[in-house]
């Protein structure tokens, strides 16, 4: 109502853009957010969240990449904001640009979840001890490697001559129910390749 009221008023815009996010409806809030920030270009918080939201969609990750950027220029030292961007270079197939965000985000008391994503990252830039160590570290802090990280963990594991425990790393996860097809492709393709290097 208070939109319709007052079209040009973001502060409206906004407030419809977090109610729609907390009712799940995440293809309206993705659009309102958009709106707000269309009228207001430097607004953080919609910049933000359309970086979170971009998470879920792979046709929005290149629009979260954009305003995770616009808000870096703003706020260089939003930890956050880098590592989600990093999330979605990852999920892009960009590699070296988010090992470059996670550079400086594990410089600066990561979160769990970005010592698991940074070190798949480092895995597959066949930077194979960085991606143990942080592997490692996240194990300390009572993470659990599973799905697409154990099969980074092994690829690591195999590139710094341990075949023999990617191996059994490897037939565990397949022995489970947690994988996709896809994930069981990826984890075959890597068991393959473990079983050849330990001939």
């Amino acid at each position: 109502t208070a939109v319709q009221r007052y079209p040009q008023s973001w502060q409206a815009k906004l407030g419809l853009a977090i109610a729609y996010r907390r009712q799940g409806l995440l293809e309206k809030a993705w659009q309102a957010y958009n709106r707000v920030v269309e009228q207001v270009p430097n607004n953080e918080l919609a910049l933000k969240t359309l970086g979170e939201l971009a998470e879920y969609r792979q046709e929005w990750q290149a629009r979260g990449v954009a305003a995770l950027t616009s808000l870096l220029e703003i706020n260089p030292d939003d930890l956050n904001a880098r590592a989600q961007r990093a999330l979605l270079f990852t999920y892009q197939g960009k590699l070296d640009l988010a090992q470059q965000d996670y550079e400086i985000v594990l410089q600066n008391n990561p979160t769990k979840d970005d010592l698991v994503n940074a070190a798949q990252v480092y895995a597959y830039t066949n930077q194979s001890q960085k991606a143990i160590e942080l592997f490692e570290s996240y194990r300390a802090m009572d993470g659990k490697i599973t799905g697409n990280a154990k099969v980074a963990y092994a690829r690591a594991l195999r590139q710094t001559n341990n075949p023999s425990l990617a191996i059994e790393v490897l037939e565990a996860q397949l022995d489970g129910f947690e994988l996709t097809n896809e994930q069981k492709i990826q984890a075959r393709g890597e068991l393959a390749l473990a079983y050849l290097v330990n001939r």
